[in-house]
């Protein structure tokens, strides 16, 4: 194979020369080709070869190269979980609810047996969703005085504590029996180990689901992260 040995370039009708260095800073581009990039690599400027219809061109970064990324993203982290028997809460006292079920999860970890509790694994914006149904069989909801629900993040409360009772909440209220259904949500900024919980909190009976009645769910903690979070 035959070399050229230079330590200069120039036009032939003028033009400053350009100088050879001693190494790197060459400008390799191989097999070029329309939609190719041209960038350095901290050695010499070197060829990136088209990505793919709808990709863009991401930097990762001081001391990286860039590379080809595809738009949009999707919500994951993400998880869904219920409550798939009656749980007993004290009267006019914050209890975990123990969502104990899972129905769909991809990334993060949900606590379905120990802690009850999610965590994403992933620093973003997630949008948290809980809804409990408060039954008290034999009750009447016009002497209820109190139904609350609370995200605690990190074992403290999250929730704005003005989250009152509306006795227009009821949902059923039939031969001695009250239920109540109260929902809460929240968008909330996380790190990858930052942990979600969800408290629930009533003056008297206990809150239970309908076991086996698909339409019995109402008792329900999900996530999902926001796109571009």
């Amino acid at each position: 194979m035959s070399k050229v040995y230079t330590d200069n370039v120039e036009k032939r009708t003028g033009g400053a020369a350009i100088a050879v260095p001693a190494s790197g800073q060459w400008i390799d581009l191989a097999s070029a080709a329309q939609g190719d990039v041209l960038y350095h690599n901290g050695t010499s400027y070197v060829r990136l070869g088209a990505g793919t219809s709808g990709q863009f061109l991401q930097t990762t970064g001081a001391g990286a190269n860039p590379v080809w990324a595809s738009a949009g993203g999707d919500n994951t982290p993400m998880f869904s979980a219920y409550l798939s028997s009656t749980q007993t809460i004290a009267d006019a006292t914050w209890t975990k609810v123990e969502f104990d079920t899972i129905t769909i999860t991809d990334g993060g970890t949900y606590d379905n047996s120990t802690n009850y509790r999610w965590t994403p694994g992933v620093i973003g914006t997630y949008v948290i969703k809980a809804s409990i149904n408060f039954d008290y069989p034999g009750g009447n909801y016009s002497d209820l005085a109190d139904v609350r629900v609370r995200f605690y993040l990190n074992g403290a409360v999250f929730t704005p504590p003005f989250d009152f009772f509306n006795h227009y909440a009821v949902v059923a209220q039939n031969e001695g029996i009250g239920r109540v259904q109260k929902q809460s949500d929240a968008v909330i900024s996380m790190n990858a180990t930052d942990y979600l919980e969800v408290y629930a909190y009533m003056d008297h009976a206990f809150l239970s689901y309908p076991n086996n009645l698909v339409e019995g769910r109402m008792t329900s903690f999900s996530a999902y992260k926001l796109i571009g979070s």
